[in-house]
């Protein structure tokens, strides 16, 4: 199975129809030290054998990013989280952007700002904003940046950093020794739920990307919920259950939920805030920073405990796979959700290219 599952990985393989052919192929394609009718047993059962595998390799903890694969595609859960698969979609040289690289340059330099704020209670200068995004650049594209359309890019986003930077030190948090902002926060708790009668525990961990405390005019604190989203511009409307982004909305509910059982934070989380920070070159953009207000206020924490119900039914269904005794079906917890794929969709996905290797 090991081997079959590193074939499939490097070689892309999307065309096959049925594990038996898959392994036809392997007989013509790799280079065996023994007879391949010796090394595949074709009277074996290797389905109970896949599924064993993926029961012996189901995940204890989940993060929000894991639970909204698993809403987004079952299948994209199991070649992602279970078989360690890495991700392919075949991309032109001209449609390579390094937004990924460049998104993730972009997170760690408004971390390091933070990092910096926190320990010396003053904002260094822009320089060192350019300095830290260089640093992790360099590191997430492991290559010298001469290739032109990096250049371009990488200048591009070091101007809309400094917009960014502009707003943040005089309009959003003009008093860093005062009011605070932690980055990248570690959040992670055991989460009590029930779905169909039955009790159980999710592990949970995330990240937030920013948290403010922030003091009124009464000397009371509050915070902010703050959510760095870089790329393509995203909207404000598309924020939502059964939206584009509902991956995000469910990623923020569940912070906010987490935090609301802690005493520091209870009753004390004011705003949740999604901020587009290449978007801030341009000051009519309604889109570079905006509330989700459904997620706000108490009927903000009852929409945030709904998508905890639904991340409990997947959940439960994950769990009860593990136990011997199940009868939940594999391919009912990890199929392809393909009534969800548009032809658009299904062909950007970084999975689909083992879609129709992995038989379930």
């Amino acid at each position: 199975l090991e081997t079959f599952k590193e074939y499939i990985d490097k070689n892309h393989l999307a065309d096959f129809n049925n594990v038996y052919e898959t392994i036809n192929s392997l007989k013509e394609n790799l280079v065996f030290t023994i007879n391949p009718d010796e090394a595949i047993r074709y009277d074996y059962d290797y389905s109970t054998e896949f599924v064993e595998y993926i029961k012996q390799n189901l995940p204890t903890e989940f993060s929000a990013t894991s639970l909204n694969t698993y809403l987004d595609c079952h299948k994209k859960y199991l070649c992602r989280y279970i078989l360690n698969l890495k991700p392919y979609k075949q991309r032109g040289d001209k449609e390579k952007t390094y937004s990924m690289e460049i998104g993730n340059a972009i997170h760690y330099a408004l971390e390091q700002i933070a990092r910096e704020v926190n320990k010396t209670g003053a904002y260094p200068d822009e320089d060192f904003l350019c300095k830290k995004f260089n640093e992790k650049i360099q590191e997430e594209l492991q290559k010298d940046l001469k290739e032109v359309q990096i250049i371009v890019n990488i200048q591009e986003e070091k101007v809309k950093l400094k917009a960014y930077y502009k707003y943040l030190t005089e309009d959003q948090i003009k008093n860093p020794k005062q009011d605070t902002f932690e980055a990248e926060k570690n959040i992670e708790m055991s989460i009590p739920c029930q779905y169909e009668g039955k009790s159980f525990i999710i592990d949970f961990s995330g990240k937030i990307d920013r948290l403010d405390k922030i003091e009124d005019k009464d000397g009371n604190y509050y915070y902010n919920i703050v959510d760095y989203k870089t790329g393509n511009e995203k909207s404000s409307s598309t924020f939502a259950p059964d939206k584009k982004n509902e991956a995000y909305y469910n990623q923020l509910a569940i912070y906010r939920y987490i935090l609301e059982q802690q005493d520091e934070y209870k009753g004390k989380i004011k705003e949740i805030k999604i901020v587009q920070p290449q978007l801030f070159g341009e000051k009519n953009n309604k889109n570079r920073e905006f509330n989700i207000t459904d997620l706000q206020g108490d009927n903000g924490l009852e929409n945030c405990n709904k998508v905890l119900d639904k991340y409990a039914e997947y959940i439960y269904n994950i769990k009860q796979f593990a136990e011997e005794n199940s009868n939940i079906e594999t391919r009912k917890v990890f199929e392809c959700s393909k009534e969800k794929c548009s032809k658009d969709s299904y062909s950007n996905c970084d999975y689909s290219a083992f879609c129709k290797s992995l038989i379930i």
